[in-house]
């Protein structure tokens, strides 16, 4: 998640303010379970791949492994991004049947938007997947039956993570600079959240002096640093909340010879994982997003083919980890860069019920836990749905051991051994 246009991030800011307090709780207009059975020519049914940006490494990538997967399976892809425009994403989705199409994947374009993007779907009858943006205390269950998969990676502990290494690699002591993303946008409260918990908890030595947004972007985020810089000259390190705005970060420090400061992002995007070869930066968090974009097109697949995603598995988060040798860089561009590393057939649980394969740890979203840190979001009155306020810890921890149980191929089990440490990222939040 790199640049978005001016335009796009005053339309992002402006629709969260707008659309918080609608809090997402659209009732279903939609055809019931049993009703949702394959369609017709359902394999070969076409799909919007829809991603925010385009010219984008990291959603280059999504989109990549979206067409391959929709290739093994036999399904048309059309790709079509909005330019990070809220009201070109809506009237993208409503043009959805006019274009015989049965299913949607994007990134809603802000949290605060997924309601209204997925209710739309759902009134059409149109199987969406979303990621990374998801309204608090809004789940696909609220939405109706054809909102069949929300994917995310588990940003508040994947950021604790990084720090955690970060803040021992400088003996629990130091002055940083922390560059934020976009406020309103779910990933960035959450990493916002991450940093001040584990200075208040956990390094009251580590000294935050300056945070200010960078807005996922190196643009944005070079003359931020800059000005930062010139008040705060002997800061020990930088922390980012993605690698655009880190590698931005890092111009700025090798124009001005501060070789020593340290430097973290997120996402493993190609130019960070050479930075870190370089010993530009020191860290970052892996966001597999080519997994992630053919996961998606294989969830529409199966449920316009007839199979009925389990309630409690139509939010689920998968495992990232810390990449922060050079070894592990090079080997994680490797897989990124080569061969696809998926079969997408042996994903689908339409054409494999009895054998299909993750192909990357996965567990279910819960809700009370993964939305904790925005307990102030909840709107009043607001509960669960059943199937989650009924679950017991039992019951998820069934389905997550379904999937360790059914993963037999993690492509990333080598590069994450080439780490020193290994940064395990709990499948938390």
């Amino acid at each position: 998640m790199e640049d978005f246009s001016r335009r796009s991030l005053i339309q992002l800011l402006g629709l969260a303010g707008v659309a918080v307090g609608a809090g997402g709780l659209l009732t279903s207009c939609a055809q019931s379970p049993e009703s949702l059975g394959a369609a017709d020519g359902a394999g070969a049914a076409g799909i919007l791949v829809a991603p925010p940006v385009a010219n984008n490494l990291y959603w280059d990538g999504w989109v990549k492994a979206a067409t391959a997967a929709a290739a093994a399976l036999g399904t048309s892809p059309k790709v079509e991004n909005f330019n990070g425009d809220t009201q070109a994403q809506l009237a993208s989705f409503s043009n959805v049947p006019n274009l015989g199409l049965k299913g949607v994947m994007t990134m809603a374009n802000v949290a605060a938007s997924s309601p209204q993007l997925f209710g739309t779907l759902e009134r059409q009858t149109t199987f969406g997947t979303n990621c990374h943006s998801n309204q608090p205390w809004s789940t696909p269950l609220d939405v109706g039956d054809h909102y069949v998969g929300y994917f995310d990676f588990p940003h508040q502990a994947s950021f604790e993570s990084l720090c955690t290494y970060l803040f021992d690699k400088m003996g629990g002591s130091g002055k940083i600079i922390h560059i934020t993303g976009v406020q309103g946008v779910v990933a960035s409260d959450f990493k916002d959240y991450a940093m001040d918990k584990l200075l208040a908890e956990k390094y009251p030595r580590i000294q935050l002096v300056a945070r200010q947004p960078g807005n996922f972007g190196r643009v944005a985020t070079v003359p931020v640093v800059e000005n930062l810089l010139t008040a705060h000259p002997d800061v020990d390190a930088i922390i980012c909340q993605n690698d655009d705005s880190a590698l931005g970060a890092i111009s700025v420090l090798k124009k001005k010879g501060l070789d020593k400061v340290l430097v973290v992002g997120a996402d493993a995007i190609p130019e960070m994982l050479d930075a870190i070869v370089a010993g530009d930066a020191l860290a970052t968090v892996a966001n597999p997003g080519e997994w992630m974009g053919g996961a998606m097109m294989v969830r529409l697949y199966d449920a316009i083919n007839g199979f009925q995603v389990p309630p409690l598995e139509r939010m689920q988060i998968f495992q990232t980890f810390v990449i922060n040798t050079a070894e592990a860089a090079e080997a994680y561009k490797k897989v990124i860069a080569g061969p696809d590393p998926y079969d997408w057939k042996k994903m689908s649980r339409s054409l494999n019920p009895d054998g299909w394969d993750p192909q990357i740890p996965l567990k279910v979203i819960r809700p009370q836990e993964f939305w904790a840190a925005f307990e102030d979001k909840r709107p009043s009155g607001y509960n669960l749905p059943a199937a989650y306020s009924d679950a017991s810890t039992n019951d998820y921890d069934a389905i997550d051991a379904m999937y360790a149980e059914r993963l037999s191929n993690d492509v990333f089990a080598a590069v994450k051994k080439l780490n020193d440490p290994v940064v395990s990222v709990p499948l938390a939040r």
